[in-house]
């Protein structure tokens, strides 16, 4: 119901004869005023809450706003796109032969040295390896006149072991009987001589008992039956017999002499053949003695040659080292190399960079409440320090180590790009300037409310 009508229906109602009351201002009066202030009232409000829920639906509902993140950035080189040079051994620089800015080939020749250290290493390991093989070849000389004297050894020792073996078995068939010419003939000597030992023992047996049957006649008959010179006579041949007989006895006895002797000479041939056999038998052993330690010199000799050869080809392999080659492809950074000529360095020193210029690295350095907006392949445009045309690229990896700022307390996570260089204009390590990441687009009241932890965050840390 309109309040209005209900305002004036009040009003035309009859009531019965009132003291008329003092009169009162419109402002005093409340059931005036309400109604003339209500629609104003309403009005206000109802702005009010449109209002608010326009802005609320505003900020809520309307289209995402494009985010980028920014930081200083500053160019490396690619880990597997560069190559530092260094020395491998100490020595004099005698040439370069690259100049700065120069583009090489893996393979590519960069620089000469010189080192007194390594040739003075090569002189004496080949006058070491001379000796070497000198002493090596008399020890095989050595080895040779032992080897020519051991078949000698071995020639007298068989010969010396055949005569053995000749005497001994000599000596063994004289044992069996079977008695070499030499005894045959006085065997046969000494049994001719015992058969006329017994014929003139027995002629003498004989005359001796003629004797004595004699002496027994003429004693018996008292006078000299036979004559005296008949006795005489036959006492002389029998003094003559009996002194063949000792002859003969004496003869054999010197024949059997002889042959113990003949044997004797044997025995001692075959003691000396014997003694023969045990020199020649020592002396190859002894030979042989000196051949084993002579050939074992010449091995341990054999092996300090290939020691020592092997020593001069690692010497000369460090010859390679005076030598640097470019193991990338790429561009020489590194600016006045004409001053190294001629001067000495230190083995591991660095020289020269090279660095494959058309794959460079950006590491670019951001707050970390910027962080958890940057995903990898975002977009990112970098701008080198003094130019306003970027280059493009792509976020390649975000690393989580943190870094502190110098002056505060303000934690900063690092993005690594990778970025194709223009050859035009070509970037080098160690250039810098910043980036700017494009991120995924955000509300305008998460953009505010990003934008004023920033600036707050730090406050309170």
């Amino acid at each position: 119901m309109n309040p209005s009508v209900n305002t004036h229906q009040n009003q035309l109602k009859v009531v019965p004869p009132q003291p008329k009351p003092p009169v009162q201002s419109a402002s005093d009066s409340p059931n005036l005023a309400k109604p003339e202030k209500r629609p104003s009232i309403n009005l206000k409000k109802w702005l009010l809450i449109t209002a608010i829920m326009a802005g609320v639906g505003y900020v809520t509902f309307i289209p995402e706003f494009p985010h980028s993140v920014r930081g200083e950035a500053d160019i490396t080189s690619t880990s597997n796109a560069r190559q530092d040079v260094t020395l491998k051994v100490a020595g004099v620089i005698k040439q370069i032969y690259v100049k700065p800015n120069q583009s090489v080939r893996k393979g590519d020749k960069l620089v000469q040295l010189e080192s007194q250290e390594i040739e003075s290493a090569i002189a004496n390991a080949q006058t070491e390896l001379g000796k070497a093989q000198s002493a090596l070849q008399d020890a095989l000389r050595l080895v040779e006149n032992l080897r020519a004297n051991h078949r000698e050894m071995l020639v007298l020792e068989e010969n010396a072991r055949k005569a053995a073996n000749r005497v001994q078995q000599e000596l063994a068939s004289i044992r069996q009987g079977n008695y070499p010419p030499q005894i045959q003939a006085l065997e046969r000597d000494i049994e001719g001589l015992y058969q006329k030992k017994e014929q003139l023992s027995a002629s003498l047996k004989i005359r001796q008992q003629r004797l004595k049957t004699i002496k027994a006649v003429n004693q018996e008959a008292g006078s000299s039956v036979i004559p005296a010179i008949r006795v005489d006579e036959l006492i002389d041949d029998t003094y003559s017999r009996q002194g063949e007989l000792a002859e003969l006895t004496s003869l054999i006895s010197r024949k059997q002499a002889q042959i113990q002797a003949f044997v004797k000479e044997i025995n001692d041939k075959l003691t000396r053949a014997q003694a023969e056999l045990n020199a020649a038998t020592a002396a190859r052993i002894s030979v042989e003695e000196n051949l084993n330690a002579a050939q074992l010199v010449v091995k341990d000799r054999q092996r300090h040659v290939q020691e020592l050869t092997a020593e001069v080809q690692r010497q000369l392999s460090r010859r390679n080292q005076l030598i640097l080659v470019a193991d990338t492809t790429g561009t020489i950074t590194t600016e006045d190399l004409d001053l190294l000529e001629n001067t000495w360095h230190p083995a591991g020193q660095k020289i020269m960079e090279i660095v494959d210029l058309s794959d460079l690295t950006v590491i670019a350095k951001i707050r970390q409440e910027d962080e958890k907006f940057i995903l990898k392949g975002d977009k990112v445009k970098f701008y080198k320090q003094g130019e306003l045309q970027p280059y493009t690229t792509s976020v390649e990896n975000i690393s989580s180590a943190l870094q502190s700022d110098e002056n505060q307390i303000k934690p900063i996570w690092t993005v690594r790009l990778s970025i194709t260089n223009d050859e035009t204009n070509p970037m080098k390590p160690g250039m810098t300037g910043y980036v700017s990441i494009e991120t995924r687009s955000m509300t305008l009241f998460a953009k505010l409310k990003h934008e004023v932890l920033k600036v707050v965050r730090p406050i309170f840390i």
